[in-house]
C-alpha cells in the first residue's frame, strides 16, 4: 500500500526501493487461556486481540542518477495515506487495536 501511496498519490511522488518493519504486538492473553469450565453464569472472556502494536517502519527511497529525497511533510503523508488505505492497518485499527508506530526516514549506505 505505500508503494502505491508513494508512486500514485503523493505529488512529488516518492519512490520507494524498500521498507524495513520493527514492530511488537500486545495482547490479552486472558482471552486465549480463558475457560468458563461450562459455567453458564461465568462472566464473558476477555477479547484475546491485538490491543497494542509499537514499532518502526524505516522508508529507504529509490537511489540513482534521480535521487528520490522525501521530505518530514511527504513522511507524515505517506503515513496518513497508507493507514487509511491499507487493508491489514484499518482492520487493525477498526478492532480497538492501538497503532504506536514511528516512520522514519532511512539513511543508505554511503558509496565509495
Amino acid at each position: 500500500t505505500a508503494l502505491y501511496v508513494g508512486r500514485r498519490v503523493l505529488t512529488p511522488r516518492v519512490i520507494i526501493e524498500r521498507m524495513e518493519f520493527d514492530f511488537e504486538a500486545t495482547r490479552n492473553q486472558l482471552g486465549a487461556l480463558y475457560s468458563s469450565n461450562n459455567n453458564d453464569n461465568a462472566p464473558p472472556p476477555p477479547p484475546s486481540r491485538v490491543q497494542l502494536v509499537t514499532g518502526t517502519v524505516t522508508i529507504y527511497c529509490k537511489q540513482g542518477k534521480k535521487q528520490h529525497q522525501i521530505t518530514q511533510e511527504q513522511l507524515h503523508q505517506l503515513k496518513e495515506e497508507t493507514e487509511q488505505r491499507c487493508p491489514i492497518a484499518n482492520m487493525m485499527i477498526a478492532s480497538g487495536c492501538i497503532m504506536d508506530v514511528e516512520w522514519k526516514i532511512g539513511t543508505p549506505p554511503q558509496e565509495d
